[in-house]
């Protein structure tokens, strides 16, 4: 289980909002302001949605409970987003057969961090199934959209920071940004409590004894 923890911290937003700026970065230097826009709309746009789910559920209890499904796994979502851009960008200059993979690589660190939000309990399948499909449909329009943007890393030193916070990221210590979430919810709900999944075993049982 601790393994899956170590994994499951490299989704978290220390890890992956620096590295979404690293990126922006790396498109600036290329000399390319409409494609870092682009970037930051789309991961923007996403960690909206993101945020509009949470605040739902938590506020007024908006979800599919058939599902499970409280909202969207920001873990999943920015790993599923970052990871394939970030290794596609990192290992751009490099031959074909290196650089492919390399994409693929980032898909499936992505996809082992969403369902490792699963593992550590942290998620429903559908809660981090959603996410990863969120996030790696914003990373595919963004890929798509760089067909006559061929933009060329030109800083070693961002790509080898970049990277170093992949490989140190189980040493840092996770960011809970939760609480807010909670607090913003309730303020906006006017609820005094946030929300919760037993709300929904709870009317279940009240409907089924009535």
């Amino acid at each position: 289980m601790i393994f899956w923890h170590l994994i499951t911290s490299i989704g978290n937003v220390i890890i992956t909002i620096p590295i979404t700026l690293t990126i922006a970065i790396w498109i600036i230097v290329g000399g390319d302001w409409k494609m870092s826009v682009l970037w930051c709309s789309l991961f923007a746009f996403a960690m909206t949605l993101v945020l509009i789910t949470k605040i739902a559920f938590i506020g007024w209890g908006i979800g599919i409970e058939s599902l499970n499904f409280t909202g969207f796994s920001g873990h999943a979502t920015r790993a599923a987003m970052v990871f394939p851009v970030l290794f596609y960008y990192g290992l751009q200059r490099a031959p074909r057969k290196i650089n492919s993979p390399a994409l693929y690589l980032g898909v499936l660190i992505g996809l082992v961090i969403s369902v490792s939000r699963v593992v550590v309990h942290a998620h429903s399948v559908s809660e981090a199934l959603a996410g990863w499909l969120l996030g790696s449909a914003m990373a595919m329009i963004y890929l798509s959209s760089m067909q006559d943007h061929v933009i060329l890393t030109s800083r070693r030193w961002l790509v080898a920071c970049s990277f170093l916070l992949l490989f140190a990221s189980p040493a840092v210590r996770p960011v809970q940004p939760e609480g807010v979430i909670v607090k913003v919810a309730l303020y906006l709900s006017g609820h005094d409590r946030p929300f919760e999944r037993r709300d929904w075993l709870r009317a279940a049982k009240v409907a089924h004894y009535s």
